[in-house]
């Protein structure tokens, strides 16, 4: 079952349960991904990768919207504005921790370490000129991580330290 799939079950699920809030973040999750689907035209299916970067965007502005209301408690004027601001905060973060169960678990600097070591292994075994390696490391690495979450940035420093 696809993450699609996975987060439209959940979203039908916390209907039923009248879970309105959980039932709304899932909806504008599922939007998104239906509004990149209907900009690349007609029938096209989201793939699995590009729902998961879908969701991460989710994640990262509920992570945003969070620090903006942390923000704005912080320079409120008085108690309860403050008080408000300081829910909406926690309540943003409450939604990017749920939206980040439906991405796959990160990789592990070690993990990360492993698969570019392996892939260096592989592209030195088959010859290819120092000039050309770091993308193919990068490429395989990336191959070998599909399954995590990881942080690109950091798997290129990690190539380019070779």
């Amino acid at each position: 079952m696809s993450t699609k799939d996975i987060l439209e079950k959940h979203r039908l699920l916390a209907l039923k349960i009248r879970d309105n809030s959980l039932s709304n973040l899932l909806e504008r999750a599922l939007s998104a991904i239906r509004c990149f689907e209907l900009s690349k035209g007609g029938n096209y299916k989201a793939t699995e990768e590009e729902v998961r970067g879908i969701i991460s965007k989710e994640v990262r502005a509920c992570k945003e919207s969070a620090a903006l209301y942390c923000k704005e408690a912080n320079s409120a004027q008085d108690e309860e504005s403050r008080r408000q601001l300081r829910i909406l905060h926690n309540v943003k973060l409450s939604d990017a921790g749920l939206l980040e169960r439906y991405l796959p678990q990160s990789a592990s600097e070690a993990e990360m370490s492993a698969a570019v070591q392996g892939a260096k292994l592989q592209v030195e075994k088959a010859g290819v000129p120092k000039g050309k390696q770091l993308g193919i490391i990068i490429k395989l690495a990336r191959k070998e991580l599909a399954d995590h979450a990881f942080d690109e940035g950091r798997l290129k420093e990690m190539v380019e330290a070779l």
